[in-house]
């Protein structure tokens, strides 16, 4: 593989990572709303004494959400390789 190749491919997969950290950024935002929000209705509920059927399992499966979305990084790109 000739220079020029290397370096078409290796920018090309520079663009696909940008890509990809930008909807992984969407992402965590939409998840950040999505915690905020059923945090707030659960925390109307008690306020109200309105029981929420498995109110447990839905904060367990925010936690493990927010857990997984930060086990990927973040940050994007800003040189070019």
């Amino acid at each position: 593989m000739n220079n020029n190749n290397y370096h078409h491919i290796k920018m090309a997969a520079f663009q696909e990572l940008q890509e990809a950290l930008k909807i992984k950024r969407v992402n965590d935002e939409l998840l950040e709303h999505l915690v905020s929000s059923i945090r707030w209705l659960v925390h109307y509920a008690k306020k109200n004494n309105i029981t929420l059927p498995e109110k447990d399992r839905i904060m367990n499966m925010l936690d493990k959400a927010t857990e997984i979305a930060n086990k990927v990084p973040s940050a994007i790109p800003t040189e070019n390789p």
